[in-house]
């Protein structure tokens, strides 16, 4: 189903390079339960049935150290950004998993909020999820990165 997805919103035809805007305003209308006044992860916050909530500290702070570390993460920082993830951002996220759509769905708030939907094959990210615009492409997720984060879910 994600390749369906990632299909839909190639930047040229059979190309592997999506269209990140485009990708995740899809993603957006498909999993988050909105009337035409709503805006999901902004004025709504209810996603479909086929998501599973993860409620896990451990599967949590596994989620935010692939979105920030494994993809983010500049070794040239000197500082392992591992030890700076701590309960307040794990509490602030918000993580769930579609085993129909095979699909992590997750939003963490700090005013402006950040949405993330991850794929076998891509993971994107809008930093400012009031905006339909500003998606950003990030790293692949491995299967045991996976694994940590959806469990006994897959």
């Amino acid at each position: 189903m994600l390749n369906s997805y990632a299909n839909l919103v190639l930047l040229k035809p059979r190309s592997k390079e999506i269209n990140p805007d485009s990708l995740g305003e899809l993603l957006r209308g498909d999993c988050f339960l909105v009337n035409e006044q709503q805006f999901g992860c902004c004025s709504c916050f209810d996603v479909t049935e086929d998501f599973v909530c993860i409620e896990n500290s451990s599967q949590k702070r596994a989620f935010l150290e692939f979105v920030w570390v494994d993809c983010c993460y500049d070794p040239g920082d000197n500082i392992d950004p591992r030890g700076l993830i701590d309960e307040d951002d794990i509490s602030s996220l918000k993580l769930y998993y579609s085993k129909k759509r095979g699909l992590i769905l997750a939003w963490y708030w700090d005013g402006d909020g950040t949405l993330w939907f991850v794929g076998k094959d891509f993971t994107i990210e809008n930093d400012d999820c009031k905006k339909s615009h500003g998606w950003g492409v990030l790293g692949e997720i491995s299967d045991s990165e996976l694994e940590k984060i959806i469990g006994d879910l897959a």
